[in-house]
Formats: C-alpha cells, sequence, structure tokens
C-alpha cells in the first residue's frame, strides 16, 4: 500500500471511529475530501467553526489545524472528561500548544490560561486564533519551549505547523533545526496563574519527563486538579510513573468509553496519560463508577 492509500486509510477509519462523529460521519467524511479537494485547487485558509461556538484558523498546509474539518470534537473523550473536571473558574496551562486548538476547545471552561509554543509560525497563527476569538486578554501565548532550564535549546521542526515538532535528540536531522528560547514552568508563570492553575497539559513530544521536572514547584504549591501528558512509544514510561509516586499522584487513562481506567494494560498501552494529586483521587474514582 502506497504512503497516500495508508494516510487515506487511516484518517477515513479516525473520521469513522471518533465517538463525536456519531450521527454526522457521512457530512464529516464529505467534508474530508472537500477539504483535500479545496486546499488543492484554491489553496487559501478557512475558519472552521467549533463545537464550542469559537472559530479555528485552518491553512492548507497546517497539519494539527484540520481537525475541526474531520471531527465535531477533537479528542473528544479526553476534552469531555477535562471539561467536567474543572471548576469555571481556574486557569489551564497548555505546554506544546501547536496552533491552539486544545486551548480554544477548552476556553469557555476556565477563566484564563497560557499557551506555550516555541516555533514561529504556529505562534503567530496561535496568538491569531486567540485574537480571532477575543480570547487576548484572558488567554496569552508564550513563544518558549519548556524543560528542566533555562537558556536556550536545538528545536527540530517537523513541518510549518507540525504536530512532531521537538526538542533535538541529536541523533534524527530530519526536519530544521533551530534554536528556541527554554524555561521552567515554575518561573513562567504569573503569581496570579499559578494561584488559580487547575489543569496542565503537556504535548511534547518525548520532553514530558523534562517539563516535569521544571514544575516540580507548580504541582506542590497551585490548587492543579489535572494533567494530561502525552508518552509515545518509544518514551519509557517508568520515569513518568516514578515522578508522579513520589509526590503521591496516580497514574490513569480513560477507557473505550470515556472512563477513568486504572489498569495496568491500559495504562501502557495508552498514548495519553492522567494524573491526579491525592485530594483529586475520590472525583476521579466517583467518575470511573458514574
Amino acid at each position: 500500500m502506497s504512503r497516500f492509500m495508508s494516510d487515506l486509510y487511516k484518517t477515513v477509519r479516525y473520521i469513522l471511529e471518533e465517538p463525536s462523529n456519531r450521527g454526522q460521519r457521512t457530512r464529516r467524511i464529505f467534508y474530508f475530501f472537500a477539504w483535500q479537494l479545496f486546499k488543492r485547487l484554491i489553496g487559501l485558509p478557512i475558519l472552521a467553526p467549533l463545537e464550542n461556538g469559537l472559530r479555528c484558523i485552518v491553512y492548507p498546509w497546517s497539519e494539527g489545524g484540520c481537525y475541526p474539518i474531520y471531527v465535531r470534537l477533537y479528542d473528544s473523550q479526553f476534552m469531555t472528561f477535562i471539561r467536567r473536571f474543572s471548576s469555571g473558574d481556574g486557569v489551564l496551562v497548555d505546554v506544546g500548544s501547536n496552533i491552539g486548538l486544545y486551548t480554544l476547545l477548552l476556553a469557555k471552561h476556565f477563566r484564563g490560561g497560557v499557551a506555550f509554543e516555541p516555533t514561529e509560525l504556529s505562534h503567530q497563527i496561535l496568538v491569531a486564533n486567540l485574537a480571532l476569538n477575543r480570547l487576548g486578554e484572558s488567554y496569552r501565548a508564550a513563544k518558549t519551549a519548556l524543560g528542566s532550564t533555562e537558556g536556550t535549546v536545538t528545536f527540530e521542526k517537523m513541518g510549518d505547523t507540525g504536530k512532531t515538532n521537538k526538542i533535538s535528540s541529536g541523533n534524527n536531522h530530519s526536519g530544521n533545526l533551530i534554536e528556541v528560547p527554554i524555561t521552567r514552568l515554575d518561573t513562567a508563570l504569573t503569581a496570579e496563574e499559578k494561584a488559580r492553575l487547575e489543569f496542565l497539559k503537556i504535548d511534547v513530544e518525548g520532553f514530558e519527563i523534562e517539563v516535569l521536572r521544571g514544575a516540580v514547584a507548580c504541582l506542590a504549591e497551585t490548587p492543579i486538579r489535572l494533567v494530561l501528558f502525552e508518552r509515545l512509544p518509544d518514551t519509557p514510561i517508568e520515569p513518568l510513573r516514578d515522578f508522579f509516586k513520589e509526590r503521591d499522584w496516580t497514574v490513569f487513562t480513560l477507557d473505550g468509553k470515556g472512563r477513568p481506567s486504572f489498569d495496568e494494560d491500559a495504562i501502557l498501552a495508552a498514548h495519553d496519560l492522567f494524573a491526579v494529586p491525592p485530594h483529586q483521587l475520590d472525583r476521579v474514582r466517583a467518575a470511573q463508577e458514574a
């Protein structure tokens, strides 16, 4: 099977299997093929409506921006869980924000937030998306990478707004290498943001443990309720679990019905994982039984 046919198959399957597309799968398949035709013939950006009433700028070459076309609610089971967990008065932090889709979809469930994105073009679109939805006063876009150090770091761009842009490991230079600033979450947030921090999302292509090591004070001294972090197949899970275990936090994922799962096999197989502090664990278990 050619690369094109393989990608086509994966995308169509994703559209058909996404729970939020129930009742509109045919329409979303039509949108997918219409977008493929439009971006090749016209090549202009469009404004895609989100299910919460906001809008997202979708460029023809944007790898991470097409999801509002393909699905009613991106990452729907995780998004629904996070929304239910929020108080409506907290701050969210989106590390590895790309063009800001996660922030946009959660914006109405938090008082404000900070979206961190170090690459130039993705940051520009992130800023434009916040401005388009009049979120600039409550949400800010920080043009920096996060880790456990301060200074600069080599960043590997895997496309203009690629979802897999990452800190360079020194072993894979297939993308464009650029220098970007890096800081720690503990020093990147204002006192007011720390005082209301409720949710932290980390999607940094294998660099998650370094982001966490730079966020020790935030996890210990803020009213944080939930952390969502990505775990790649080739990323060891032990350092991540040990980090949270040392702080008496609990790691879990969601099952096929969007309910919390503490099953060991499910956790080891999961791409996205949650961690919850001790004072919020009862809420997670209640959601598991609901």
